[in-house]
């Protein structure tokens, strides 16, 4: 992760990050140990680091597959890309 942290996100860039918070995918060993959407740490995914500009970051109630089509994900996309 360090060498993609320290290329970083040029700040013309505005980065829109959308992180989920229930570890409940089926079929799945979801992270337990800290609080994640199941594969990433909500920490993680809200981490900073390398970011120039972040625009926004929003937490929703999803795991991470569902991060990519449920209804509330795609209207916050939406929103951001208003």
């Amino acid at each position: 992760m360090q060498p993609i942290i320290n290329a970083g996100v040029p700040s013309s860039v505005a980065v829109y990050q959308l992180c989920g918070s229930m570890p409940d995918m089926p079929l799945m060993h979801n992270e337990h140990t800290g609080p994640s959407d199941g594969a990433v740490f909500i920490a993680s995914c809200a981490a900073t680091d390398g970011i120039a500009n972040r625009a926004a970051t929003a937490t929703l109630p999803l795991n991470h597959l569902r991060l990519g089509w449920d209804p509330s994900a795609e209207a916050q996309m939406a929103t951001w890309l208003g």
